[in-house]
């Protein structure tokens, strides 16, 4: 199957998107409309920790688990695409992991990755050389 107008439609459809988010960002900031989606630049701890905190909460978690060792406990199918799932309550000791943590990370080493010694230092340009540049 081949589309046509498949790259001028990605072209098109990249136009749109941020066209819609004219109207919502400020004037000042317009220079950086191609970044906005990605980065935040004003840091708000109160909403970072309230964020954290829903997170953090048992209640607000959902944790999907996929196998054919499940299948004989499945017994709800989905309207549509009839697939089959169950829905569990977390087990007691999994959900006081989860309020009570307790990592051991002392004998763990937590530090930078090696140093990348595959990276150029040189970028210095080489004089043209006539013997390298001949044609054969």
């Amino acid at each position: 199957m081949i589309f046509e107008f498949e790259d001028r439609n990605r072209a098109l459809n990249y136009c749109v998107t941020y066209a819609q988010r004219l109207h919502v960002i400020e004037e000042s900031k317009m220079e950086n409309i191609l970044r906005s989606n990605y980065i935040i630049d004003e840091f708000n701890h109160d909403l970072a920790k309230e964020i954290a905190d829903i997170l953090c909460k048992p209640d607000s978690l959902l944790i999907m688990m996929r196998s054919k060792a499940f299948e004989k406990e499945c017994t709800i199918t989905e309207k549509w695409f009839k697939t089959k799932y169950v829905v569990n309550e977390l087990a007691p000791e999994l959900r006081e992991k989860i309020l009570s943590p307790n990592v051991e990370i002392r004998n763990k080493k937590l530090d930078l990755p090696p140093k990348n010694n595959l990276i150029a230092k040189n970028f210095s340009i080489l004089p043209k050389d006539k013997e390298y540049s001949k044609k054969t």
